[in-house]
């Protein structure tokens, strides 16, 4: 896992937690392409058709060195998207579902917007159980990088 540019995918956007139910770090991630000036490249077809640039991934890390282990698994979204990367940290639920947030555009939409998704986990596959309403943001990206906070047992 490195920095490549041109028409080499390049991860970005980590995100990594412990999840204490599996007992594994995990690390989340974006697939995205850049220019030889570091500036992602959008809308750009992948050198392999089924690689979607943009979309969430994730890849587990050796507890003990920290390294990865095995290759980057795409988060199977329930909607088409032009761009969907995972922000912030992650939360576990004492049942090992993972809430987390997003943010990106839908297909042809071109709106950037947030979401919060409850992932399952069965030590291999996170699925998307479920997610809330969107927060749009009518330009930039800013804004859509919402976090998530848990207080006297409530999630915000």
């Amino acid at each position: 896992m490195g920095v490549f540019t041109g028409k080499t995918p390049f991860f970005a956007k980590k995100s990594t937690f412990y999840h204490k139910k599996q007992g594994k770090f995990i690390c989340f991630l974006m697939k995205a392409l850049y220019d030889e000036n570091d500036v992602i490249l959008r809308n750009n077809t992948p050198p392999n058709p089924s690689v979607h640039l943009g979309y969430p991934f994730y890849v587990f890390r050796d507890n003990e060195t920290g390294d990865y282990v095995g290759e980057p698994i795409e988060l199977k979204l329930p909607f088409e998207a032009d761009c969907f990367s995972p922000f912030g940290q992650p939360m576990e639920f004492d049942n090992g579902d993972v809430l987390m947030n997003f943010y990106g555009a839908k297909k042809g939409e071109g709106k950037y917007y947030a979401w919060s998704m409850l992932l399952s986990f069965d030590g291999k596959t996170f699925t998307v159980k479920d997610y809330g309403e969107r927060l749009t943001c009518k330009k930039g990206i800013g804004f859509s990088e919402a976090s998530i906070a848990k207080l006297d047992d409530k999630y915000y």
